[in-house]
């Protein structure tokens, strides 16, 4: 039996979003509840409300 998804929507705030070079850039979020619950080599998938321009999330 597969395991269940503990995927989870929540809330963060965006602390900088820096362009470090053309096209790249550097977001910091704060997300103290998401950070204690992760583990080391999880990620999260950040959507962008009503931007249909990526499809598929990236990590």
């Amino acid at each position: 039996m597969p395991t269940p998804s503990t995927a989870r929507m929540h809330d963060f705030e965006v602390v900088s979003n820096q362009e470090i070079a053309d096209g790249i850039f550097s977001l910091v979020i704060s997300a103290p509840k998401l950070a204690s619950a992760l583990k080391p080599g999880q990620f999260v998938n950040i959507a962008v409300p009503g931007d249909a321009s990526s499809l598929l999330r990236v990590p």
